[in-house]
Parts: C-alpha cells; sequence; structure tokens
C-alpha cells in the first residue's frame, strides 16, 4: 500500500477574496491501494497504446500534488488513440466501479481531424476514497464530447481531475452531472494554444443532506481567436455545501479571444451554503472576458401561484431542480447512455 503525504487540491491560479476561505481543499492520508476496476465498450476506431504519450507535467484543475501521487502509481494506467481523420462510429464508454485508496488515470491522443464521444460513468461503494485523472490531447481539428456521470456512493469522497490540451480548430464538449453524488472534488484545466480551439462545458448538480461539492475550472487561452463558455446549474438543499472557483486566463497573444462563464443556483433553503468565485486573468488587450451568477430562491409570487394550483413546496422545488438536470441530461449525444440511466426521458421524446 502507498502512503502519500497530505495533498492540497483545487487551488486555483490567483488567490482572491481570502476571506471566503476557497484557497484551496487539504486531503490527508490518501492512500493507493489498487487501480479502479473498469469495464469499457470501446469502439474499433480507437487504439490502445502501450505507454502514456504525455509528461507529468501535464495535469488538471486540481494540481500538482494529486497528479505527482497518481501518475507515479503504478495502478490504473489507460492510454488511447483515435487515429487522424477517425469518427467514431459509436461512443467510448467507460464503466468506473470505485473502491476505497483506488486510483485511475486514462490517456487519450485525438489527432488531427478525428472525432469522439467519451462517455466515463463513475460508480463506488458507500465509503471511501479514490482519485482519478483524465489527460485529452486534441491535435488540429479533432472534436471530443467528453461526459462524465457521477454516481459513487453518499458517504464516498472522490477527487476527479481533468486535463486538457487543444490545438488549431479543436473542439471539446464536456458535460458533467453530479447525480446525487457523495462528496466530490473536480478539477478541469483546459489550455486552448491553437487558433480558434474551443472548449465548453455543461456541469449540472443537484445536492442535499450535508452533501459536497468542490470544483476548480482553470482556463487557459493562448491561441488567437479561443473560445470559452463554462456554464453550471444546480441546486442547493438540507446542509448541501457548494464552491464553484472558475478562472479564465486570457495570455498575450490569444488576441480576438473570448472567455464566458455562468452559473446560476438555486438555494431551497438558509442551511445551505454556496460560494462563487469567477475570475478573469488577462495579459492581452484585444480580448473579451465575461462571468456572472444568478444565486438565490425561488421567487415567492411563483411559488404563492403554484401553491394556489395544489402543489406543495418540496414538489415545486423538486420540479425546479428536476429541470435543471434534465436540461443538461438532453445534451448527451448517446443514446446508450441515455436509455440505460434515463429511461423516462427516452420514453418522454417518443411521445
Amino acid at each position: 500500500m502507498q502512503a502519500n503525504h497530505e495533498m492540497i487540491i483545487n487551488t486555483p491560479p490567483a488567490l482572491t477574496m481570502s476571506w471566503l476561505k476557497a484557497g484551496g481543499v487539504s486531503v490527508k492520508d490518501f492512500r493507493i491501494a489498487a487501480g479502479a476496476a473498469c469495464r469499457e465498450e470501446r469502439p474499433q476506431e480507437v487504439m490502445t497504446l502501450a505507454a502514456s504519450p504525455f509528461s507529468a507535467d501535464f495535469f488538471g484543475g486540481a494540481g500538482e500534488d494529486l497528479a505527482r501521487a497518481l501518475l507515479t502509481a503504478e495502478t490504473g494506467v489507460r492510454a488511447y488513440r483515435l487515429p487522424a481523420g477517425s469518427r467514431a462510429g459509436e461512443a467510448h464508454r467507460l464503466f468506473i466501479e470505485l473502491k476505497d485508496k483506488a486510483v485511475g488515470r486514462w490517456d487519450y491522443v485525438l489527432e488531427k481531424d478525428s472525432e469522439l464521444v467519451l462517455v466515463m460513468d463513475i460508480c463506488s461503494e458507500e465509503a471511501g476514497l479514490a482519485a482519478l485523472l483524465t489527460r485529452i490531447r486534441l491535435e488540429a481539428g479533432a472534436r471530443l464530447t467528453l461526459v462524465q456521470l457521477h454516481r459513487h456512493g453518499a458517504g464516498f469522497r472522490l477527487i476527479n481531475d481533468l486535463a486538457l490540451s487543444l490545438e488549431e480548430g479543436a473542439l471539446c464538449r464536456l458535460i458533467r452531472l453530479d447525480l446525487n453524488a457523495g462528496p466530490l472534488y473536480e478539477g478541469c484545466k483546459a489550455q486552448l494554444e491553437g487558433a480558434t480551439s474551443a472548449f465548453e462545458s455543461q456541469l449540472a448538480y443537484r445536492l442535499e443532506k450535508g452533501q459536497k461539492l468542490d470544483m476548480n475550472y482553470e482556463i487557459i487561452h493562448q491561441g488567437p481567436r479561443s473560445r470559452s463558455d463554462i456554464k453550471a446549474a444546480g441546486v442547493l438543499a438540507r446542509g448541501a455545501e457548494k464552491i464553484f472557483r472558475g478562472t479564465i486566463d486570457l495570455r498575450r497573444g490569444c488576441t480576438g479571444a473570448e472567455g464566458t462563464e455562468m452559473e446560476d443556483v438555486l438555494l431551497m433553503d438558509d442551511t445551505v451554503r454556496n460560494r462563487t468565485l469567477p475570475v478573469i486573468l488577462c495579459t492581452e488587450e484585444d480580448v473579451s472576458g465575461n462571468h456572472g451568477a444568478t444565486i438565490g430562491r425561488l421567487d415567492e409570487s411563483l411559488l404563492f401561484y403554484l401553491e394556489s394550483r395544489g402543489m406543495e413546496r418540496e414538489a415545486i422545488y423538486d420540479m425546479m431542480a428536476r429541470a435543471r438536470m434534465e436540461h443538461v441530461i438532453r445534451m448527451i449525444p448517446d443514446e446508450k447512455t441515455l436509455q440505460r440511466l434515463f429511461p423516462e426521458l427516452q420514453e418522454e421524446q417518443h411521445d
């Protein structure tokens, strides 16, 4: 069994608003016992690699401490490539089952003008701590839709990190759904290196009963006319806690780049805690950076109207929460995943 020193994860690149105490998270007694169990449905176009194609300095928003621990582990390493010009006919589906002290690493190279849908369905035992790191490089013109579904146990702590590198004209669409998951620490760092490269993300979560979600997103614009768009929508209830750190870094040379981050948070009661830290860093003049957040409870007049029509307040909140989740769920471009996890939505679409 491998032991690791205390890790600090999800530290934003610029420490601001220190009074919020959201500069990072300490993870103590992190240990590695085995690789994460993973069953896959792999399309024939996706090829395996004997070793990782990446260096140790390629890591995600969770940070260097986590990367060092996972990259030195000898377990849980899987590497793939999609040849140039290939378009996978089916999604590459990973069914990941986590146990305590498990780790997993997935490395992908999407070569020039290739296209892939990657679905990571993450489940776990009821208690424990595990960590995952996914590293992806998109060469010129490559297109990726990455879907991550968090369904781990309510008492299970998961660190899930993502590192992306995009060359000229590459596009990554990220869909992350937190489906009643336990304590979750999400990291994401996207490096938009090439001209017109683009990163789009849709995040949805519903937290209750003291659940915690801690996110750190860092989007680095280096290529001219690169574009990023981060959208997050969630619901907090019954003592839940959420932190969202979103940094758009517009660096010198990314002329004409545009970065946007928007969050919509519904607070169901007075027991929840929400912290949103949007940051825009800029060393280039001809760029656009935007951020905004809508945070609050349902309008009292709307509540009164719906209650006057016979709806209980709990049912009203449930309806609103479900609407936020379903809006993102319907964006999943894989029919098999929708049929398996959300059959009720499939029935509605065919009515």
